[in-house]
């Protein structure tokens, strides 16, 4: 294992840093968007048997571009946690291809998105899938929060929260350079991105 990472609650950082864990600010956007149901391209709510593979492939290919986001390489992993995370999981489809998704999650009357990906030159649709979720859910307006990773949508705040920890375990190369201490590896992780999918 080279990297072990926690949750946890502002008030507990100085517990665990005294442990070696040190805190990484995850970056977010808030923003507001008007739901319409005007788009042209098919969205409709994820088919876990039928888009396994190709949410897979679109999760390895987005995602493994990201700083910080977890390797599911793990059969078991998706079938028995992924799956069961996908509440409101929305996927994109252009020709009969899936080309990108989105899951969300209610917070009162706003938004979260806990999770997008899309393939490259599609990542445009996040828009048109945050209305999309917007009218799944009922709603006119709302505000969404999503990850700073994510292109922007509309003129949006940034806003930090702390909690996620890491704490490097065995050193390892990322490319020529050496990681040898946590404060390396932090260094290395440009826009941390967890998605909310892997909250434990």
């Amino acid at each position: 294992i080279n990297i072990s990472t926690l949750a946890t609650s502002e008030d507990k950082l100085g517990y665990y840093g005294r442990l070696g864990w040190r805190s990484l600010n995850r970056s977010f956007k808030i923003t507001k968007v008007s739901a319409t149901d005007n788009c042209k391209i098919n969205i409709r709510p994820m088919d876990f048997q039928k888009d396994l593979v190709k949410i897979k492939n679109i999760y390895e290919e987005y995602s493994g571009r990201l700083s910080g986001t977890i390797v599911r390489d793990n059969e078991y992993y998706w079938e028995a946690w992924v799956k069961t995370e996908y509440q409101k999981c929305l996927v994109a489809e252009i020709d009969g291809k899936v080309v990108a998704y989105i899951d969300s999650a209610r917070m009162d009357i706003n938004l979260r998105v806990k999770e997008f990906g899309a393939l490259p030159g599609y990542e445009v649709l996040f828009q048109a899938m945050l209305e999309a979720s917007i009218v799944a859910l009922g709603l006119s307006e709302v505000e969404i929060r999503y990850s700073a990773s994510i292109p922007d949508v509309a003129p949006a705040k940034p806003i930090e929260e702390k909690g996620r920890m890491i704490s490097l375990i065995t050193p390892f190369y990322l490319g020529a350079k050496e990681i040898k201490t946590t404060e390396q590896l932090i260094e290395s992780m440009h826009c941390f991105t967890f998605w909310d999918t892997d909250g434990f």
